[in-house]
């Protein structure tokens, strides 16, 4: 079996060859014996179940980034299947491996504040104040674009 513990897999050569009792086995070309009748060449196998990893637990992710660049927003983070490593970092599992522990009572949202948003200009459109601002479409030259036939 290709594992020591849980699902692995397992092989083996399958030929055709001649069954003669009284000649040497010969290897012929499969096409000369029945197909319905080969054996698998392959299969699943399982020679015992896995042992628990004891350390593994719902590790919660670092604060992914604000949501706004300013004023109030939104950090996120995971709970991750893990071990700890002696490093303080984890090493990750499958989510399956978890899914038998509970989940810790933690927080994977809270509130985040950038410091405050900067004062925007007072816009006029089409025309210039003193302190105004003008807005109006602006459009890139064209690109040439490049076409591969398949």
């Amino acid at each position: 079996c290709s594992k020591t513990c849980g699902r692995g897999l397992r092989k083996r050569s399958v030929f055709c060859r001649s069954t003669d009792p009284g000649a040497k086995a010969v290897v012929v070309p499969d096409s000369m014996c029945r197909q319905h009748h080969r054996p698998k060449a392959q299969e699943t196998c399982v020679l015992r179940r896995c042992p628990k990893n004891e350390r593994l637990q719902w590790i919660p992710t670092p604060w992914g980034e604000c949501s706004r660049t300013c004023g109030s927003g939104i950090q996120k983070r995971e709970l991750r299947c893990g071990e700890r490593d002696s490093q303080g970092g984890y090493v990750e599992f499958p989510t399956r491996r978890c899914r038998n522990m509970a989940k810790p009572l933690v927080d994977l949202q809270q509130g985040c504040n950038r410091g405050p948003c900067p004062e925007l200009p007072r816009v006029v459109l089409g025309r210039t104040t003193s302190n105004a601002v003008v807005l109006g479409w602006y459009s890139s030259p064209w690109q040439q674009v490049h076409l591969f036939m398949l």
